[in-house]
């Protein structure tokens, strides 16, 4: 199935209610693997025809039917016309040569034919003349319109209505932020300057307000956080979104002083029943914690802030370790061949400086994102098997898996917006911790 299908279905997910996403992932799960793409293209097609507007013609308008008045000398009533009353429009084009007989029809003789005047013959003819195609076609887009308009506003409505529902106000306020609406600024972590107001989060920059000094300044988005969100002013915090869109397989050693190599970075997993990629989800979180954080005050640096990079597991570390964070944390979201494995997950390095107390911070961060989501927390694994976490040994790190894309429940989970958002909050709510 092509890219846009799946990014379409992705889309549309995004807008259904929770319980209409539910149902809808069930019926997809009890689908075969090889039937799950045909469904969703057909899904799509079929959303996408109910959503456009249908060309509705403008509906005939009745002809308001003309005082009776005198047949003008000369004029020939038409066979169906009834005499004492005008004639409807002949449509057909008649031949001036071939004059039209005239209808035998007998006259009532108190109804006496009288010649009217010659301005009231041009005005009987005006008034009889029928519509041009182009003024009836004047009409349609007019109606057209009208009633796209009100399709829109209806849509929108829609829209309104599910939000507060479904209580998700915060959140789409946050997301407006993270897909685009604001500019990220690439800043060092001893750079970062921050205004904290209520639950206002501004990042400045000195340079871009020096070169667009004629332009004003926008107006801050508002991030609306939680009554019970900790004040993070003063940390300072590394994410890395795990993987990227495209795989570099050029090797990197695992570990500093190895002989082993790994590939720099990878796409990483892909869900079991809407392909989704691990990277975009990664990324998506990433982007809605730093927002969070950073209304809580916090300094937030990613590792990366787009899926059209090469960046490898070793550079990632290595942006962690100038940065000196008070926390470093690496975001996934892992694939197992167990479809049933669900739940959340945490790695941290086997050694460095902080053997004990990175085991102790992610079992912390481990549970608190797990109760936010709904699900387990599997427990924390100190390991060598990951480049990023054996090349960050001298500063605070943990490798967080969110969720399985293997697992239907957890991947359709991790498409959901308002989980998103709890994540982050609950990441912060680690932080504050610290």
């Amino acid at each position: 199935m092509s890219q846009d299908y799946n990014a379409r279905f992705k889309e549309i997910l995004s807008r259904l209610a929770p319980d209409k996403k539910k149902e809808l992932y069930s019926r997809m799960h009890s689908l075969p693997a090889e039937e799950r793409e045909g469904f969703i293209r057909d899904f799509v097609k079929k959303y996408d025809a109910r959503k456009m507007p249908q060309k509705t013609e403008a509906p005939a308008k009745p002809r308001k039917k003309p005082d009776a008045k005198p047949v003008p000398h000369g004029k020939v009533p038409h066979k169906n016309e009834t005499p004492g009353k005008p004639a409807e429009p002949v449509r057909k084009k008649v031949k001036p040569e071939k004059p039209a007989e005239p209808v035998r029809k007998k006259v009532k003789p108190d109804k006496p034919v009288k010649a009217p005047k010659e301005t009231e013959v041009h005005e009987t003819e005006r008034s009889e003349e029928p519509k041009t195609s182009e003024q009836k076609e004047n009409k349609s887009p007019l109606l057209s319109k009208i009633i796209v308009g009100i399709l829109i506003a209806l849509l929108g409505a829609g829209a309104i209505a599910i939000t507060a529902i479904n209580n998700h106000e915060d959140i789409s306020k946050l997301l407006s932020i993270i897909r685009g609406e604001t500019q990220p600024v690439e800043t060092s972590a001893t750079e970062n300057e921050y205004k904290i107001a209520a639950s206002l989060a501004v990042q400045t920059s000195g340079t871009a307000a020096e070169t667009e000094a004629t332009t004003p300044a926008p107006t801050p988005t508002p991030i609306v956080i939680k009554e019970d969100a900790p004040d993070l002013t003063g940390l300072v915090i590394v994410i890395d979104p795990g993987h990227q869109a495209e795989t570099d397989d050029t090797e990197e050693t695992l570990f500093p002083g190895a002989t082993v190599g790994k590939p720099r970075c990878t796409s990483g997993a892909v869900g079991v029943d809407i392909n989704t990629k691990e990277y975009e989800v990664t990324l998506e979180i990433a982007l809605a914690t730093k927002a969070y954080l950073e209304a809580c005050g916090a300094s937030v640096i990613l590792t990366r802030e787009t899926n059209d990079v090469n960046l490898s597991n070793q550079e990632r570390a290595d942006i962690a370790v100038a940065a000196s964070p008070d926390i470093f944390i690496r975001i996934h979201a892992d694939s197992v061949s167990d479809s049933e494995v669900s739940g959340v997950i945490a790695y941290v390095p086997d050694s460095g400086n902080y053997i004990e107390t990175d085991k102790k911070l992610a079992d912390s961060l481990g549970t608190l994102v797990a109760e936010a989501q709904g699900i387990d927390y599997l427990g924390c694994f100190s390991t060598n098997a990951y480049t990023g976490l054996n090349y960050s040994t001298s500063v605070k790190s943990v490798q967080l898996v969110v969720g399985f894309l293997s697992n239907s429940e957890d991947e359709a989970r991790l498409n959901d917006d308002s989980n998103t958002y709890e994540i982050a909050a609950a990441i912060a709510e680690f932080c504050g911790e610290l």
